[in-house]
């Protein structure tokens, strides 16, 4: 009889190995945001700085005095992007590790209380690579999500708003058809999964 349970959907049971380092994942996921929107963000600044320097109407020896302020504030915001990169890093030295063991640990002790039976049903070097395996695949499928797939998705609303802000026609095309784009995808890859 097994008295460790682990859940058997994939959403619970990331939820289930994320909740124990819950400060960790919530900056992984600010830090997501962040980036996405300083990426998102950076060619308006560029566009007003560029702005700034062809209608400057002063001494054009004091240019960078006169912009000073759009220049360093624009250092500024470059500075704490890259700040944001690198706690993101930082914390995902920390976070995988642990959940990694987490994820190892808890289920090869949810395996080691299966019966006798079950071993000799099952190859125990299966069973083994299958309890190695599983660690690997959550880390590549967090790092996918963390680094990959949340700042796109944050992207994609900041940059739609942004269109809007601009041309409400405009902010709604690029939304609507990114919102295709990834719905095809997603149906495409769903249904490849299945051909492999």
């Amino acid at each position: 009889m097994n008295s460790i349970s682990l859940p058997s959907n994939r959403l619970k049971f990331f939820v289930h190995f994320m909740r124990r380092q819950s400060w960790g994942f919530a900056v992984l996921f600010l830090c997501s945001f962040v980036v996405a929107t300083t990426t998102s963000m950076w060619p308006m600044i560029t566009g007003s700085l560029v702005d700034a320097l062809t209608q400057f109407e002063g001494d054009k020896s004091n240019v960078f005095l006169d912009l000073k302020n759009l220049f360093l504030a624009a250092l500024c915001f470059w500075l704490f992007a890259e700040l944001m990169m690198r706690i993101q890093g930082f914390i995902t030295a920390i976070v995988y590790p642990r959940f990694e063991t987490n994820v190892r640990m808890q289920t090869f002790a949810y395996v080691s209380h299966h019966s006798h039976a079950y071993f000799s049903r099952n190859f125990v070097g299966g069973i083994a690579n299958r309890i190695g395996d599983l660690p690997r695949s959550a880390i590549m499928i967090l790092d996918f999500t963390f680094v990959n797939m949340l700042p796109v998705i944050f992207a994609i609303t900041i940059s739609a708003y942004l269109f809007s802000q601009l041309d409400l026609a405009l902010g709604s095309v690029l939304f609507s058809w990114l919102s295709l784009h990834l719905l095809i995808c997603s149906f495409a890859c769903a249904k490849a999964a299945l051909l492999s």
